[in-house]
């Protein structure tokens, strides 16, 4: 009985295997044709940062000079269906950084870096160092949140680390993955935010922006 048991479990976690291996074969080399086809989406868009989750999981794509930044993430783990997203470096709000469904950091337009609460679940944050953001070892999931001048759509999530799908995936790569591309757009959009302020002292009202993608 055990036996049979045993065998039912290793049939079930080959058949898992194979299945997740199809999909993100699929997943990566639907990535991959997103990817490609930036520049007919987009006239003129030219790729000057990039990052993409081994998994085909997610991706990021930014072009400074058309101040745009392109993401896309999967429908789920265990899905070879991908959602994009573009959007205006105006519209970017806040940044956050999700471990294992804690928020341990983030970084808003405002410029203001906060940290999660001490201790609490797996993965919570345990230290704060000028703005970069400290961790526990033992991780399942990490995840960029990225929030959006959007009521209708807000939030996007991006999978930078699951310990099931990506175990071959160095966390502490994962980890410093994600803290440079949330300093990337802490970056965009504190630029945005220095402009603004700038231009509130100006004299002159100049209208408002209506470039929005």
């Amino acid at each position: 009985m055990v036996v049979a048991i045993i065998v039912i479990l290793f049939a079930a976690y080959i058949a898992f295997g194979i299945s997740f291996s199809v999909i993100k074969k699929k997943r990566v080399k639907k990535q991959e044709e997103i990817f490609n086809s930036l520049p007919t989406l987009f006239p003129g868009f030219k790729v000057d940062k990039v990052y993409k989750n081994g998994a085909g999981l997610s991706m990021i794509v930014l072009d400074q000079n058309m101040k745009k930044v392109f993401m896309t993430t999967a429908k789920g783990a265990m899905s070879a269906e991908i959602i994009t997203r573009a959007v205006n470096f105006d519209d970017l709000v806040k940044v956050e950084i999700i471990e294992d469904g804690t928020m341990v950091g983030s970084k808003s337009a405002t410029g203001a870096v906060l940290g999660g609460i001490l201790g609490g679940t797996e993965g919570a944050v345990i230290g704060q160092n000028f703005g970069k953001t400290t961790y526990k070892k033992k991780i399942r999931n990490i995840i960029l949140k990225v929030l959006l001048d959007d009521i209708v759509n807000p939030g996007f999530e991006m999978i930078f680390y699951n310990r099931a799908l990506t175990k071959f995936y160095p966390l502490t790569k994962a980890r410093k993955e994600c803290q440079e591309w949330t300093d990337v757009l802490f970056v965009i959009m504190k630029r945005r935010s220095n402009a603004a302020t700038a231009a509130d002292q100006a004299s002159t009202f100049t209208g408002f922006a209506s470039n929005s993608f």
